[in-house]
C-alpha cells in the first residue's frame, strides 16, 4: 500500500461573505478536528469531523483588522477544563481567543497589562502559556479563565534585550520572530540592517514567577525562520535570495539540507524552480513548502516526495497554509489559502491510500526497478567488505 497527498475539498469565500474584507489566514489544530479561517473582522471555524460550521463570523474582533498570527493549542489531559483553544494575535496588541470544550464554546478579546506597542507574531508554549514578539520585546503570557468565565492573559514577564553578539549593536536590531523549541526553551530571531541575514538568539526560562531567562547561544541564518521543529530540534528557514529553503540544528550558523520548489510537468520531470515563500516541517521526516500552483513535500534528507499540484489554480500563490499530520498512522490534512480579487479559495489536500495494482504500469515497473537496484546495490557492498575482511585476515 502506497500513500500519497490529494486535493479534496475547496471552500471557496466570496467578497459577499466575507463583507469585502480579506482572507488573512487559515490554521489546522494539531487533532485535524478543528479548521479556523481568519478574516480581517472575525474567525471562521470549521467543524472537520461533522462538515459544520462551528461559528459562521460570529467571533469578531473589536477595532483591529491586522492579524498577524492565529495558532491552536493542543488538549492536555493537565487542563480539561480548557480544551482546545484559538490564539489569535493582533497588531494592537490585542489577543484574540476561542475556547473549544464540550461543554460550549468561549470567546473573547484581551490586551494584557504593559503592551502597548506592535504586536508581531505569538507562539505557544504549552497549553497554557504564549510568548508574544512585540517591537520592543517578547512577552510570556499566562491563559487563565476567571470566576466570570473571562479570559485572562497574566504577563509574567519580558525577556530583556540581547547582549551583543557579532560586532552588531543590540539597539541596531530589530525584532522578527519567536518561536518555540521546548516549553521553557525559546528563538528569537532579530533582523540585521541592510543584509538578509538573521541573528538567532536562543533562550531558556529559567522560571516564571519571578520570571527569569537567560541567552543559551545565538546563530546566524540565510533568510527567515519559517518554522521549527522541537523533535528535531531544527529551524526551517526561507532564503529569498538563493530561492530555496534551508535546514539548520538549533544553534548552528550552517545548514544541513537545501529544498529548492520546481514544478513537475506531466511528464514526472521536475523543471524551473520556482520562487520560496514560507514552509512547515510536515512531521520530523517531511517537509512543506510553497511555489508557484504547487505545493512541496520533501523528505527531510531533500529528495522530493510529490508535488501537490492546484488542481484548478496553475498561478495560484499560497498566502497561508496549515497541516495536522500523525506520522504513525500516515494519515493527516493540508489546508492552504489562496486569495483573488472576487473571492478566496481555501483547498484541502487529504492522504490516501491506492493499491500497488492501481498505479500506472510504468510507476510500478521504476517502484520495482528501485527496489531490485537497492537490493543490488547492499549485496555489492556486502560482497565489498567481505573481500576487505579477508584480505585484512590474511
Amino acid at each position: 500500500m502506497i500513500s500519497e497527498w490529494r486535493e479534496s475539498l475547496s471552500l471557496q469565500l466570496s467578497t459577499l461573505q466575507t463583507q469585502g474584507h480579506k482572507v488573512k489566514a487559515v490554521s489546522l489544530s494539531p487533532n485535524s478536528q478543528w479548521l479556523a479561517i481568519g478574516v480581517e473582522f472575525a474567525i471562521y471555524i470549521w467543524d472537520m469531523k461533522q462538515s459544520i460550521t462551528v461559528r459562521n463570523f460570529a467571533f469578531r474582533f473589536r477595532g483591529s483588522t491586522d492579524m498577524v498570527s492565529m495558532r491552536w493549542t493542543a488538549d492536555s489531559p493537565d487542563t480539561p477544563d480548557v480544551g482546545t483553544y484559538l490564539v489569535c494575535t493582533h497588531k494592537d496588541a490585542r489577543i484574540y481567543t476561542a475556547v473549544l470544550t464540550d461543554v460550549g464554546y468561549v470567546g473573547g478579546g484581551f490586551r494584557p497589562v504593559g503592551a502597548h506597542s506592535t504586536a508581531l507574531m505569538s507562539t505557544t508554549l504549552s497549553d497554557r502559556l504564549i510568548a508574544v514578539a512585540y517591537t520592543d520585546a517578547v512577552r510570556i503570557l499566562r491563559f487563565r479563565i476567571d470566576e466570570f468565565q473571562n479570559i485572562v492573559w497574566d504577563n509574567l514577564g519580558s525577556l530583556p534585550r540581547p547582549p551583543a553578539a557579532e560586532d552588531y549593536l543590540v539597539e541596531n536590531l530589530a525584532i522578527q520572530s519567536v518561536h518555540s523549541l521546548s516549553i521553557n526553551s525559546l528563538l528569537v530571531s532579530y533582523g540585521i540592517p541592510g543584509g538578509a541575514n538573521t541573528l538567532v538568539f536562543t533562550w531558556r526560562i529559567k522560571s516564571l514567577i519571578p520570571f527569569n531567562a537567560e541567552v543559551q547561544g545565538v546563530n546566524q541564518v540565510s533568510g527567515f525562520i519559517s518554522d521549527v521543529s522541537r523533535k528535531l530540534n531544527a529551524i526551517l528557514v526561507t532564503d529569498t535570495m538563493d530561492g530555496a529553503y534551508k535546514l539548520y540544528e538549533s544553534g548552528s550558523s550552517f545548514h544541513r539540507r537545501v529544498y529548492t520548489p520546481r514544478f513537475q510537468n506531466a511528464l514526472g520531470q521536475r523543471t524551473v524552480a520556482q520562487p520560496v515563500s514560507s514552509a512547515l516541517f510536515l512531521d520530523k521526516d517531511s517537509i512543506l513548502g510553497t511555489g508557484v500552483g504547487q505545493l512541496v513535500l520533501w523528505r527531510e534528507d531533500s529528495n522530493t516526495l510529490q508535488n501537490l499540484v492546484f488542481r484548478n489554480h496553475p498561478t495560484g500563490v499560497v498566502e497561508s497554509f496549515s497541516s495536522a499530520y500523525d506520522g504513525t498512522i500516515d494519515v493527516g490534512w493540508i489546508v492552504c489559502l489562496i486569495n483573488f480579487p472576487d473571492r478566496a479559495e481555501v483547498i484541502l489536500w487529504h492522504t490516501v491510500d491506492i493499491n500497488e495494482e492501481q498505479l500506472p504500469v510504468y510507476l510500478y515497473i521504476l517502484k520495482t526497478l528501485h527496489a531490485h537496484l537497492l537490493l543490488i546495490a547492499s549485496t555489492a557492498l556486502a560482497v565489498a567488505a567481505y573481500t576487505v575482511y579477508l584480505t585484512l585476515v590474511q
